[in-house]
């Protein structure tokens, strides 16, 4: 069973200082993210089949689908993680469902679709997370492959560029 707060605020101290409500409690990732001058959360709400966007004090700022999504392949079922680019862009991967990762405008409009189940390039079984690796310079997405044991690169553009690394 679930909580029935999903997202729990503590001081540097450790003392529990709020929790946000039911709208949170399906969330299976969630990552701290800088937007202009403030930060705020956005999380992968597998149940619910969505992602949230939401102030650190719990205002819920975004949801994806919204009403400027489009129509997204395979839907959100089994969404399981998100990470948002250097320009805004937002990357959903839904490792549960379709094994497709999706890039979406800062408003959430569907702006392309990749992958699909497979063990090819470019193809994923169980594309758990996804995070930003900026670290050669030139940002990249870093997907958690986890049924292929591995860590695959994908440009900004969802292209596949390579395997960073192989668990056999």
């Amino acid at each position: 069973p679930e909580a029935d707060h999903g997202v729990v605020k503590f001081s540097s101290e450790g003392v529990f200082k709020e929790s946000f409500g039911p709208a949170t409690k399906e969330l299976h990732s969630l990552a701290v993210i800088e937007e202009g001058e403030k930060e705020v959360l956005i999380g992968a709400a597998v149940s619910a089949q969505k992602i949230l966007k939401l102030g650190l004090d719990g205002e819920l700022l975004l949801t994806i689908p919204n009403i400027d999504t489009g129509e997204v392949k395979g839907g959100f079922k089994g969404v399981t993680g998100v990470t948002v680019g250097p320009e805004g862009n937002i990357f959903v991967v839904c490792g549960y469902g379709s094994n497709l990762i999706h890039k979406f405008d800062a408003k959430g409009k569907l702006l392309k679709t990749a992958g699909g189940p497979g063990k090819g390039d470019g193809q994923f079984t169980t594309c758990h997370g996804v995070t930003l690796d900026s670290r050669s310079g030139t940002p990249l997405l870093l997907v958690c492959d986890r049924e292929n044991r591995r860590l695959v690169h994908l440009d900004l553009d969802l292209n596949f560029k390579s395997v960073h690394s192989e668990y056999l």
